[in-house]
């Protein structure tokens, strides 16, 4: 990985972008905090994630065929829009602390989830060798993996300091990944990048 720049650029803005999936237990949670609704409200959550993610699916899967970086450039700004969105539902008055607006937070962390799964596995499928494919693909799934033993001590983070906050660090951790995606090279440039 030390001599490949553009694999560990990638392995990076994977990484982040986890934060969108880190996220949603958190917006029910928030949801359910500013609501007052018990679990029922969840199944209704889970449904507009799941919407999103079908309807958005075919959609994604052409655009990544042809430009695989710049769906998970869009997915991460739809992501963070979703943290900003439920931020905000948190900041207006009672009338929007409803399940329904809470649906409109979940469907964008849907479409938005969509994208990046749909976005990493075709950029990496396009950038490496058939034959190095499973080693890039094991190394990479090992590096998230990690990083998603750090995402567990969120919690502390939400019982410390609240879950607004967390979810603003959710957000700013989503923004980094998207902003550094927009420094991806083409799939088919990412093993060619020079150290250095």
């Amino acid at each position: 990985m030390k001599t490949e720049p553009g694999f560990r650029k990638f392995v990076m803005v994977r990484s982040l972008l986890l934060g969108l999936q880190l996220a949603v237990p958190f917006y029910a949670l928030y949801a359910r905090e500013l609501t007052g609704t018990g679990a029922g409200s969840l199944g209704f959550f889970v449904v507009a994630s799941s919407l999103a993610m079908v309807v958005s699916s075919p959609f994604w899967g052409r655009f990544a065929d042809k430009k695989s970086h710049i769906v998970l450039i869009l997915g991460g700004f739809i992501g963070a829009f979703a943290g900003i969105l439920a931020l905000v539902l948190g900041w207006l008055p009672e009338y929007f602390h409803r399940d329904i607006w809470f649906a409109f937070v979940f469907f964008f962390a849907g479409f938005g989830q969509a994208a990046v799964r749909l976005g990493r596995k075709t950029y990496l499928v396009d950038a490496t060798p058939e034959r190095d494919r499973p080693t890039y693909v094991a190394l990479s799934n090992t590096i998230v993996g990690l990083f998603t033993l750090v995402g567990a001590s969120l919690g502390f983070i939400a019982d410390a300091a609240g879950l607004q906050v967390l979810i603003m660090v959710l957000v700013f951790i989503i923004l980094y990944g998207t902003v550094l995606s927009l420094t991806l090279p083409e799939s088919s440039d990412m093993l060619k990048l020079e150290t250095g």
